[in-house]
């Protein structure tokens, strides 16, 4: 598939850049979110969404401790992004709008998406300390200054998630990293 510019870009990828989501309808909306509040809402649902597809991903072409992993982050980032869409459509927002692209990620994931066992499980491993690092950061930042009690709330729940899935991460990159040598 290509993009402006002749860039060729993977189905991994173009899923990751279009995580923005269109929200059912629900009950009559709280007040409206703060721009800034909906600016976390965005950052975090499409974390979670890319979670998913590259967790996705990673059962088929991972070795079994990446899929162990991949499983996990599966299930966590859908449940999180469940409940974030909760408190979206409980303040009327209609869509979730997707963040700016970041080059470099798309870049990374278009080229694990050409890779296999071991080479696939460390490419995958470092994404995800590098991403649950970001992540991890942002989420605590937002604890500080997003200014929804539900929200603020969700955030706060959500870092230990976050932290333990780098923790695991770690715990992976460091064990990939033995077997090299």
């Amino acid at each position: 598939m290509q993009r402006r510019g002749g860039m060729k870009h993977s189905s991994l990828a173009i899923a990751f850049l279009l995580a923005g989501s269109t929200l059912a309808a629900a009950d009559p909306p709280s007040a409206k979110l703060s721009d800034s509040d909906m600016s976390v809402v965005s950052e975090l649902h499409h974390a979670n969404q890319a979670e998913v597809e590259m967790g996705n991903y990673a059962l088929s072409h991972g070795t079994k401790s990446v899929k162990d992993f991949a499983t996990m982050m599966v299930k966590d980032h859908s449940a999180n992004d469940t409940k974030l869409i909760a408190i979206a459509k409980k303040h009327g927002m209609t869509t979730i709008p997707v963040p700016p692209v970041d080059k470099a990620e798309m870049e990374n994931m278009t080229k694990i998406e050409g890779m296999a066992g071991m080479e696939f499980d460390r490419a995958y491993i470092d994404a995800m300390v590098d991403g649950h690092g970001k992540v991890g950061k942002m989420v605590t930042d937002a604890i500080g200054t997003v200014a929804d009690a539900d929200l603020k709330a969700h955030l706060t729940a959500t870092k230990p998630v976050v932290d333990r899935h780098l923790d695991s991460a770690k715990k992976l990159q460091k064990t990939a990293a033995q077997a090299r040598n």
